[in-house]
Parts: C-alpha cells; structure tokens; sequence
C-alpha cells in the first residue's frame, strides 16, 4: 500500500468509523511488519486462556 502511519489512520477511520484501531495499536503493526510479520492476527499462545 505504500501509505505511512498517520496516512493508514487516516484510512482506516474513513473506512470505519466506528472501530478503527487506535494510533499505538497501527505503531505496532507497523514495527511488527518491520520485523517481518504479515498478519496483524495475533500470534498463537501455549497454555490456558485467562479466564
């Protein structure tokens, strides 16, 4: 997409208004593809969930 962080904000609250991440959260995503990541899923957990 080529698009910085502030741009992707900018789209994704056009695009949902109601439930576009917040600015940490794309930060995140950002620093996770950085590192290579190609999902902005969770990674999988060992053990028990929290209840």
């Amino acid at each position: 997409m080529g698009k910085n962080i502030v741009e992707t904000k900018t789209w994704l609250e056009e695009c949902y208004p109601d439930s576009a991440p917040s600015k940490a959260t794309i930060c995140r995503w950002f620093a996770g593809f950085k590192r290579g990541r190609v999902s902005t899923n969770d990674d999988k957990r060992s053990g028990r969930p929290k209840e």
